[in-house]
Parts: structure tokens; C-alpha cells; sequence
């Protein structure tokens, strides 16, 4: 399973197919209302007290597009380094569509 590291003090893995995407849950949660809500409790997702663990959760996205996904995450974590100088037209699209 090849890892993109966004945050190396990641909480969160986001799997897709052969990918892992490590992030934090805070800034998730700080930059997207609907992360914010699938980390609380009533979410299967946001079991608190997994996130308190020193494992991180893994949420499975193999429907979401790994692109996009990873660059909302760059963005969103302040990870500029890695950042695509021109994203394709798909990745843009499947990011306003994120």
C-alpha cells in the first residue's frame, strides 16, 4: 500500500485502491462541515474515543477520486510543497465536485 504523507502527525488514514492518504481529523473538521460531522460520535466514522488512540482510523474512499482528494487535503493542511503546478481539467472538476 503506497502512503501520500500530508500530515505526519496524522490521526486519519484514507484508503483508497493502493493508497493510503495520511491527515489529520482537526484539520478536516475545521475545513469541511461535512468532516467536522463525520467525526462526531454518531458517525460511524467519528467514533471519539477510536481517534483518542494512538492507532489512527482508517476510513475506506474507494469511490472518491484520489486526486482531488489529496490535493483538497494539501490544500487544507497548508502542504504546499508537493502541490501539482497545473492539475489536470479532471482533477479540477472532481475537486469542485469534493
Amino acid at each position: 500500500m503506497a502512503k501520500i504523507i500530508v500530515n505526519p502527525d496524522h490521526d486519519i488514514i484514507l484508503r483508497f485502491n493502493g493508497y493510503d492518504l495520511l491527515v489529520s481529523s482537526k484539520v478536516l473538521s475545521l475545513a469541511s462541515p461535512v468532516f467536522k460531522a463525520m467525526f462526531k460520535p454518531h458517525f460511524k466514522e467519528g467514533v471519539k474515543h477510536h481517534l483518542r488512540r494512538r492507532e489512527p482510523l482508517i476510513i475506506p474512499l474507494p469511490e472518491d477520486d484520489l486526486e482531488a482528494t489529496t490535493l483538497f487535503c494539501q490544500i487544507m493542511h497548508y502542504y504546499s510543497r508537493d502541490l501539482p503546478r497545473t492539475p489536470s481539467p479532471l482533477c479540477l472538476e472532481n475537486l469542485a465536485i469534493f
